[in-house]
């Protein structure tokens, strides 16, 4: 007896209903690729948040070279000229450098500039100018 409107028996052939092995290993090769790609981004911004630190700690140690300057007589000032100010307890140990130069603007008037050093990279990332008058 034959059935109408279907096959019986072995030569029936289902839906499938699962993913075939290429269809997983397309899958899997997609999801490697956007994870590569968002490790990339993460490591990128690391750095950057790095670098940024870094340049926030240079600022600070401009900054606070800068007010201890002004703590110094100003008759002691031209005797600045040319020091280096480093943030760490020797020249190896430290990050920065603070160049420091002071010259007569004018009569009574001596002008102070300090240019920051990453010491790193041996590149000025700051410069930072002060004017002092006499009396």
């Amino acid at each position: 007896m034959k059935l109408l409107g279907g096959t019986q028996g072995p030569d029936r052939t289902a839906p499938s209903a699962g993913l075939t092995l290429i269809e997983v290993t397309i899958s899997l090769v997609v999801a490697t690729v956007m994870l590569l790609g968002t490790a990339a981004a993460f490591s990128e911004n690391i750095q950057t948040v790095d670098q940024a630190e870094r340049l926030a700690d240079g600022a600070l140690f401009l900054e606070t070279t800068l007010e201890s300057l002004s703590a110094v007589p100003y008759s002691d000032l031209l005797a600045l000229d040319g020091n280096q100010v480093f943030d760490g307890e020797t020249f190896a140990r430290s990050n920065f450098t603070v160049n420091v130069t002071v010259f007569a603007a004018e009569v009574g008037l001596l002008q102070i500039s300090a240019a920051l050093i990453d010491r790193r990279t041996n590149r000025q990332i700051g410069r930072a100018h002060a004017l002092r008058c006499a009396g």
